[in-house]
């Protein structure tokens, strides 16, 4: 996951052009808060040996954001603007593709140390 990390701010360490700010910041702000919502649920459960939170606010808005990228890329905006910042706008949704699909993991592996962690568990 810190790869996934380091790849999305890699995608996003230059900024936006205004027009596609204003089409992905407000998805891109949600799923910012949620992800570090979900990163601290899972730290605290971690920490504490029990269930992983629910990473439904994350999803909702993991899925908003990539359907605001995927209507990018038939507007005609994205047609008119560098081949780079074309790149930048598909990179962070890649980026986070990928982390979508590392944090289901830790969430199933967190899951499994909880389970293990209950009384029942240690009497089998």
């Amino acid at each position: 996951m810190r790869h996934d990390l380091v790849m999305i701010g890699r995608a996003a360490s230059s900024p936006l052009p205004a027009p596609i700010l204003e089409r992905l910041g407000p998805t891109l702000t949600v799923l910012h808060e949620r992800t570090r919502e979900l990163l601290l649920g899972l730290a605290q459960a971690l920490q504490h040996r029990k269930p992983p939170p629910d990473p439904g606010a994350f999803q909702a808005a993991f899925h908003a954001f990539i359907g605001a990228t995927e209507a990018l890329r038939s507007d005609v905006l994205m047609q008119k603007l560098p081949g780079e910042t074309f790149g930048q706008v598909f990179a962070l949704g890649f980026a986070f593709e990928q982390f979508k699909k590392d944090l289901g993991d830790l969430l199933a592996r967190t899951e499994e140390l909880a389970l293990r962690s209950t009384p029942e568990a240690s009497e089998r």
